[in-house]
């Protein structure tokens, strides 16, 4: 299982397309975090953007499958279906905890330079992006496995475009800052449970998926 992982990672870090895309993506992120300095900004790039790219290593390594045929080779290893999947999320799981990192030394910046919120409500920020992250696992990762890359790539850009289309909608209609100064941190603390569930949902679906197309 850790052969996948690794094979994943360097299919989205070491190739160069995908290298120049992540390169790329984060170094917009960083240009955007020091000059849009508001509470709004550090909603959207730790709230929004940085958990919608959870799913990276898991598109980059099935469009190389498909392009290699792996998943032919794969079969032929002593690993079950399970597992093949289970290494899968895995990736994605860890690529989430990498942005996790990177979106708490965002919130640094915003908190102790831009200054514009405190650090609870920064960290209550983190924490909803890192729910929101595994919550669009759940959605991604059930379509690329039931679509394949092409199609589940044009699903998870229609998930991007609703979800932008909302945060926009919320940017000019609804001022949601007053809802960070609530102690609701039980209600974070469940609803990070029930993303868990889900997500153990969306691997047991994935493997049902997987293995039937591999019967």
């Amino acid at each position: 299982m850790l052969g996948i992982i690794l094979k994943d990672y360097y299919e989205s870090f070491c190739i160069k397309k995908n290298t120049f895309s992540m390169i790329f993506g984060f170094g917009c992120l960083f240009l955007f975090s020091l000059f849009f300095k508001s509470f709004y900004g550090l909603c959207l790039v730790v709230g929004v953007i940085l958990p919608l790219t959870g799913c990276s290593p898991l598109q980059y390594s099935l469009e190389q499958d498909d392009i290699s045929k792996f998943d032919d080779i794969l079969l032929t290893f002593p690993l079950t279906k399970k597992e093949i999947v289970a290494s899968k999320f895995g990736s994605c799981l860890a690529f989430c905890a990498i942005n996790s990192v990177l979106s708490f030394l965002i919130t640094l910046v915003y908190v102790f330079i831009h200054k514009c919120t405190d650090f609870k409500t920064g960290l209550l920020v983190l924490g909803v992006g890192v729910i929101f992250s595994i919550a669009m696992l759940t959605i991604s990762n059930i379509g690329f496995f039931a679509l394949g890359n092409k199609k589940g790539t044009i699903i998870y850009m229609a998930l991007v475009i609703i979800v932008a289309f909302a945060y926009a909608i919320s940017y000019w209609n609804f001022d949601f800052s007053w809802i960070f100064k609530l102690n609701f941190g039980v209600l974070l603390f469940l609803a990070l449970l029930l993303s868990l569930g889900m997500l153990y949902v969306s691997y047991k679906v994935c493997v049902k998926i997987y293995t039937k197309k591999h019967s």
